[in-house]
């Protein structure tokens, strides 16, 4: 009878490291599907963020052109200033020379 106990035991002992390594693997199982879609979401995320950055650099790059056309407009735009105030003084210059001509004239007839 000792012998028979002892080996139903045994067996017990077996049954049960059996049943726990079972219940270990599908615990690992469950664990090594976990971090694939950890490491799918972590891929994804990797991919929307390079994505992300060309496209704000794409940005950016437009927004310095657009700058630097608003600066070179700015630049034509006061040179063209320069050019409208240069004319106006030349031109009131000319009016000056007229009114002087004409009193000279004025002057030469009286």
């Amino acid at each position: 009878m000792l012998i028979q106990t002892e080996a139903q035991r045994a067996v017990a002992v077996v049954r049960d490291s059996v049943e726990r390594t079972l219940e270990g693997t599908e615990v690992i199982e469950v664990a090594r599907q976990a971090f694939a879609l950890i490491r799918g979401s972590v891929a994804d995320i990797a991919e929307e963020i390079t994505v992300s950055t060309g496209e704000v650099a794409a940005v950016a790059e437009q927004s310095s052109a657009s700058v630097e056309q608003v600066s070179a407009s700015a630049e034509q735009t006061s040179a063209s200033s320069a050019d409208i105030a240069s004319a106006a003084r030349e031109l009131t210059g000319t009016e000056e020379l007229e009114a002087i001509v004409s009193g000279v004239k004025l002057a030469q007839n009286a």
